[in-house]
């Protein structure tokens, strides 16, 4: 019997540090500020990322020596 009280009274202890370490003040203003207060980082026009995309079409070579790997076949037939 008093070793069943002593763990109701630890789970509660457990309970009641969890609640407190996720109910305070400075993580509640963290995560007020990550949800409302942050602000986007890349825009969709930005000079370089077009510039890049643009280069990425223009060099795309499609691959020559294309191969499928026994390990990749191997694997096929166990997970069928």
């Amino acid at each position: 019997m008093n070793k069943k009280i002593v763990h109701i009274f630890a789970f509660a202890f457990v309970v009641v540090l969890s609640f407190s370490i996720v109910q305070n003040p400075f993580s509640f203003h963290y995560l007020h500020t990550l949800k409302y207060e942050s602000e986007a980082v890349m825009s969709e026009h930005d000079p370089l990322y077009e510039q890049i995309v643009q280069a990425a079409t223009e060099l795309e070579v499609p691959p020559i020596d294309a191969r499928i790997d026994l390990f990749g076949k191997q694997y096929l037939v166990i997970m069928a």
